[in-house]
């Protein structure tokens, strides 16, 4: 029996040794400091999509652009995603949270959702080439 108690020791130590790989650990160990970061959209989850309208296009000319973003993006995190999307220099951000319209679809009646909208002023002579 005290042999069988041996090998079983044996393993269990020979286990315990391949489970500790210090790259691993060390993965895990960043991976519990970091904040997970949203898979929606582009960007972090940040910036959905340019808003394109009439409106939007004139402000190009002013250097603003104008996106659709997470309703708990703030103007900070806003910023750094345009920066590192497009590669620019944001100077200003403004936000403003559009209310979603009452619609009805014969007898029923509803609400289209709201979202956030994000307008970005770049640095002068810069641009975002938007599709």
């Amino acid at each position: 029996m005290a042999l069988l108690n041996l090998l079983k020791k044996k393993k269990q130590d020979e286990r315990k040794e391949e489970k500790k790989i210090p790259a691993i650990e060390e993965a895990k160990k960043e991976a519990e400091t970091q904040k997970p970061v949203k898979a929606l959209g582009w960007s972090g989850g940040v910036l959905i999509a340019p808003h394109v309208t009439e409106k939007s296009s004139g402000l190009a000319g002013f250097r603003q652009f104008v996106f659709r973003v997470s309703l708990d993006a703030n103007k900070l995190t806003i910023a750094r995603a345009v920066e590192k999307k497009y590669g620019v220099t944001v100077i200003r951000v403004n936000t403003l949270n559009v209310h979603g319209k009452r619609v009805r679809v014969g007898k029923t009646e509803g609400r289209s959702p709201g979202f956030k909208k994000a307008i970005v002023t770049l640095k002068e002579g810069q641009s975002i080439e938007i599709q």
